[in-house]
């Protein structure tokens, strides 16, 4: 996928095996997954073998047959692991934000361009597994640009904000504007990781909802 070295992240809760027989079976099925991100990342799928994240997981070959029944459940199972990541990441963003929507909307934004979500593993895993959705199509409900979950989330802050505003706007159309951002400049993030200003995108997909809130987003 690319030359550019992918940054491991240290994934603290693996660092000391636990105890009961149940929290190790469950440590080592987390090693792995955590593992064939970090190879997919690296390597992209054709370069992604087992023999490679056995080594990256310092596992047996055994260890990966016990939990997965195929490379390509492996990668299945993988990506659903990410998919549920970066909607817990939200989740837990909106969570921590007051009652005001605006507050919420913004909150999305800024942490779909943060360092957690929005780095060179994670965004090189989504790309090598999108090049390889014809081939597995299992993996499209996790990759899929039109991430219903996401989706559905900021259709409901933006219906919220129309009733506060005060302001009619073709909601939907708001929101395929924003994913459609959001989508482009994680690719240009990903092929210009260096010259990338996170702050000027955050500031360019504001612009663009004050054309539809000037009354929120001028502010």
């Amino acid at each position: 996928m690319t030359n550019k070295p992918i940054k491991k992240h240290s994934i603290t809760h693996l660092s000391t095996k636990p105890k009961t027989r149940e929290d190790i079976k469950a440590w080592h099925r987390l090693k792995i997954i955590e593992a064939t991100i970090d190879v997919v990342s690296e390597y992209g799928l054709a370069g992604t073998t087992i023999s490679r994240v056995v080594e990256e997981a310092n596992v047996s070959r055994g260890m990966i047959n016990v939990h997965f029944s195929s490379k390509n459940r492996l990668l299945i199972e993988t990506a659903e692991y990410m998919g549920e990541l970066y909607t817990n990441i939200r989740k837990t963003v909106l969570l921590k934000q007051n009652d005001k929507c605006i507050d919420k909307i913004k909150a999305c934004i800024y942490s779909d361009f943060s360092e957690e979500v929005l780095n060179q593993r994670v965004v090189g895993f989504w790309l090598a597994l999108r090049s390889q959705v014809k081939s597995l199509p299992e993996i499209m409900p996790y990759v899929d640009t039109r991430d219903n979950f996401f989706k559905n989330d900021l259709l409901n802050l933006f219906k919220e904000l129309e009733t506060e505003a005060n302001e009619i706007n073709n909601i939907e159309m708001v929101v395929d504007g924003i994913m459609a951002m959001l989508e482009g400049f994680w690719f240009d993030y990903y092929l210009h990781p260096e010259e990338f200003d996170r702050a000027k995108a955050i500031d360019i997909v504001i612009l663009f909802l004050s054309a539809s809130f000037p009354s929120q987003f001028n502010k």
